[in-house]
């Protein structure tokens, strides 16, 4: 694939690395740098029937760096604990008998918006998400790598947003590469202080089963739900099923007279065109209660999910379930008790969708105690 392919349409702005700011060309670069950062604390604890319970206690640091080089270029990079090996998951765990953390490159993305026509935005390289999505089809902490195109065009209350991207996963020598194309189109409506928002978008793969034989070489250490094809000997040489992900998402923001606590709903829902239709459909529904963005805030949000084992590709949704063929739900509350900290409690409560006859089906309880400071 070309990754630098033709530049077409424009979305949200980066979630992580957000649009360079304006900087006049003769101020030393320097002086135009912006920080960010967090540092994330959390104790974890696993329980279920007949195991042993765990707890483990993880931390996650991530530090960047946006430098606007002109008008209309800049270029964002970030740092971030984890393991090199799984991209879903930026945390690292304590208690390794001592050893240090490493750091890797989390993002690097250079971002291309001309002054001519500020709709535009152009991407290339490491990047957040440059459309709507939850992690019913993509997990938090992934991070796509190639090139994007965004649009915006706005005609009173409403905005259309069109986004395009050009990922690449796999590149091989001598053999084919592994490549996803994606389209969005997203339509933004806004009604006083409420605001609708109606997105559809397709994520195409190409020669996908080279995740398939990452994933059985340890290249690649995510969990996989996903049917696998073998060969003779037992030799996972691919997926079962193609991945050809048509994703819709609509989502409400209602006001209410308590300015920081909106009430939100949201529904996500896809089908693999390329499965059998007994098993390619994921279903993700959010309720929410409040922002927790300043301080003596607190957010309530309650989550119900349905993922099909071939509904999405398991080694890249949501890393805190099972993957896929799984059916759960999920609760957080947050507090801000002073600028830039927050305090979250979260519980992850999944268990199969289907298993074999007569298979125990345990119930998995995932239980989060979180500290989380931003600078």
């Amino acid at each position: 694939m070309t990754v630098a392919c033709a530049f077409l349409s424009a979305l949200l702005p980066l979630p992580s690395l957000a649009q360079p700011s304006a900087a006049p060309a003769a101020t030393p670069w320097w002086q135009r740098v912006t920080f960010t950062g967090d540092l994330r604390v959390r104790d974890e604890a696993f329980y279920q029937q007949d195991m042993p319970s765990r707890h483990r206690a993880q931390i996650r640091v991530r530090f960047g760096a946006r430098v606007p080089v002109n008008d209309d270029l800049g270029f964002s990079i970030r740092l971030t604990t984890g393991d090199p090996k799984v991209p879903t998951v930026p945390n690292q765990p304590l208690g390794g008998v001592l050893t240090r953390k490493p750091f890797y490159v989390d993002q690097y993305v250079l971002v291309y918006r001309p002054r001519a026509a500020r709709a535009l935005t152009l991407g290339a390289g490491k990047f957040g998400y440059p459309v709507l999505r939850t992690e019913l089809t993509w997990d938090n902490d992934l991070n796509w790598e190639g090139a994007y195109e965004q649009l915006a065009l706005a005609a009173g209350r409403a905005t259309l947003r069109l986004a395009a991207v050009q990922s690449v996963f796999s590149e091989v020598a001598a053999g084919p590469d592994t490549n996803m194309f994606g389209e969005q189109g997203l339509v933004v409506v806004k009604l006083g202080r409420h605001e609708l928002q109606a997105a559809l978008a397709s994520y195409a793969f190409r020669q996908v089963d080279g995740i398939a034989l990452a994933l059985a070489a340890g290249d690649l250490k995510t969990h996989n739900t996903n049917a696998l094809r073998t060969d003779a000997t037992g030799t996972v040489v691919g997926y079962a099923y193609g991945f050809k992900l048509v994703d819709a998402i609509a989502q409400a923001t209602f006001a209410t007279p308590r300015r920081e606590y909106p009430v939100t709903l949201l529904a996500d829902w896809v089908v693999n065109t390329n499965a059998p239709p007994d098993r390619n459909k994921g279903v993700w529904v959010e309720a929410g209660y409040g922002r927790a963005a300043k301080p003596r805030t607190w957010r309530a949000a309650y989550r119900f999910v349905r993922i099909e084992q071939e509904a999405v590709l398991s080694a890249y949704n949501f890393s805190e379930m099972y993957g896929t063929n799984v059916r759960g739900s999920y609760t957080l509350v947050s507090y801000v008790p002073a600028p830039r900290i927050a305090l979250e409690f979260e519980g992850f409560f999944s268990r199969r969708l289907t298993v074999a006859p007569a298979a125990p089906n345990p119930r998995l309880k995932r239980l989060h105690a979180v500290v989380r400071v931003t600078f």
